[in-house]
């Protein structure tokens, strides 16, 4: 565990609040530019408690130069992902990556971003920030924090989008839970199990892990029954007699970005901008690489201003960038949200079509393949809308890791 700590009378460049991926990846690529940068975290230990299923692909790592990562941290290597229907039929997408151990890869962030340059401060509460002739006051538990520029990293209730009012409604959310299950032989595949009954609105998962361990969990818009449903499924899928080491949840964004998501002095990344990829919730990747983006623009941001000889670095206009940015490198949400809508509005016996329409195999599929489906789609799937078919279809084709699906 980093030991290094934050001295109250170090001036601050950056202050970035919340350890997460988002606020790690931010506060490394921050320091890696020699820009004064502290990390706020709340609990005693970055890593811990671990929020998700731990899903990270291959080439997000090679994406965000991260092939260091140590062995302990990467956990178990993933051969790709079963998308399993109702009817037990399942399609298989081959793509290489890892159920990690969260709470070490966090630790690896943490202590890259310590050897940059960056300062932590933990079991620091924030509660309340305000900006005045370029400086923010940041009030916490412990101290008052003094720093020109925030990187809101503070998860999905956004503490920057309740004090600034970036987006009044905030994202929509999902709720989650999961179980860490011991005893769960695998064969190297995250299986994805569509169920309309005890996942509505969302999916059941299990993310085999390394030590043969498993993350068993849904999300569901049915928030009330989250748990009895859980408990259901490992019945049906035969682990409802095994050890549960450790259960856990929360409320994932899952409606897309927020409506704005920088302001003067502040950049909001990870999960408290919304950026989760739609379909299926996975967040790191997109955290990450947020997180490289709000630094490289407030590095940009602080050059152009040294420049021009301006007072503020971090005014509003220099910040847009970053929302500039992102829409380069990130998916169409708005494309990826209707598909969604759509695939999720299906019901059993559709869905059991759509598998026997889809080959067992989606990984690179060629024009001949693409030719069966709409075959198959036009001799078995009469009643299946087509339109909507082929909208689904294709937010399928941006939750893949080139598209920043996990």
């Amino acid at each position: 565990m980093v030991e290094i700590v934050y001295s109250p009378n170090t001036e601050n460049e950056v202050a970035v609040i919340g350890a997460g991926p988002a606020g790690l990846s931010a506060a490394y690529h921050l320091a890696k530019q020699n820009i004064k940068t502290i990390i706020l975290e709340e609990h005693p230990q970055v890593g811990r408690p671990v929020h998700c299923g731990e899903g990270l692909s291959s080439l997000a790592l090679k994406r965000m130069g991260l092939e260091d990562v140590p062995s302990s941290a990467l956990g178990l290597k993933i051969k790709g992902i079963k998308i399993i229907f109702p009817n037990g039929q399942y399609t298989v997408f081959r793509e290489e990556g890892y159920d990690l151990n969260k709470d070490l890869f966090e630790q690896y962030l943490l202590e890259k971003a310590i050897a940059a340059g960056a300062s932590l401060q933990a079991e620091c509460r924030v509660f309340q920030f305000s900006r005045k002739n370029g400086i923010w006051s940041i009030n916490s538990n412990k101290m008052l924090i003094k720093s020109k520029a925030i990187v809101d990293a503070t998860g999905y209730q956004s503490l920057g989008n309740k004090i600034l009012n970036l987006d009044p409604n905030g994202p929509n959310l999902i709720a989650g839970a999961q179980y860490l299950i011991d005893n769960v032989k695998n064969d190297g595949f995250i299986e994805f199990y569509i169920d309309p009954k005890l996942a509505p609105g969302g999916y059941l998962w299990l993310m085999p892990k390394d030590k043969d361990r498993a993350n068993v969990g849904l999300v569901s818009t049915d928030s009330i029954n989250i748990h009895k449903n859980l408990k259901i499924f490992l019945t049906k899928v035969g682990l409802d007699k095994n050890k549960i080491i450790r259960p856990f949840g929360g409320m994932i964004p899952c409606s897309g970005p927020i409506k704005k998501t920088y302001a003067e002095g502040i950049i909001l990344v990870g999960d408290a901008a919304g950026f989760t990829s739609p379909m299926f919730e996975g967040g790191t990747q997109l955290a990450l690489k947020s997180g490289q983006i709000a630094a490289y623009t407030l590095a940009k941001a602080k050059e152009i201003a040294a420049e021009k000889k301006l007072a503020d670095p971090y005014i509003e206009e220099l910040l847009k960038n970053y929302e500039i940015e992102w829409r380069k490198n990130f998916p169409p949400y708005q494309k990826i949200l209707q598909g969604k809508k759509f695939f999720y509005s299906f019901s059993e016996e559709e869905l059991n079509t759509i598998a026997k329409i889809l080959p067992n195999d989606l990984t690179n599929l060629d024009m001949v393949q693409k030719i069966k489906i709409l075959i198959r789609l036009f001799a078995i799937g009469k009643n299946i809308k087509k339109t909507n078919f082929f909208k689904a279809m294709e937010t399928f084709s941006y939750s893949v890791a080139e598209k920043y699906g996990w």
